[in-house]
């Protein structure tokens, strides 16, 4: 598998370890490029919750990748 395979596959799996709530906000920012008034709507969240729990999940999909030991490269 390719560094950058890999590398997606883990970030994959950090994701889908994420409460649905960091799930969904997560997906509707960074894959459906959703805006946060719509995802604040659709959540039924204040623009202040969206923005810590935006924070929560980033500081946690970045300690879960981070806990992932690097693999030896392929020669």
């Amino acid at each position: 598998m390719s560094s950058i395979n890999q590398g997606t596959s883990i970030a994959v799996r950090a994701l889908d370890e994420l409460p649905e709530n960091q799930q969904a906000l997560y997906r509707a920012r960074y894959m459906a490029e959703e805006t946060r008034e719509a995802t604040c709507n659709r959540l039924r969240i204040e623009p202040a919750q969206y923005d810590q729990l935006l924070a929560e999940t980033l500081r946690s999909l970045r300690r879960m990748v981070a806990a992932v030991p690097a693999c030896p490269a392929v020669a």
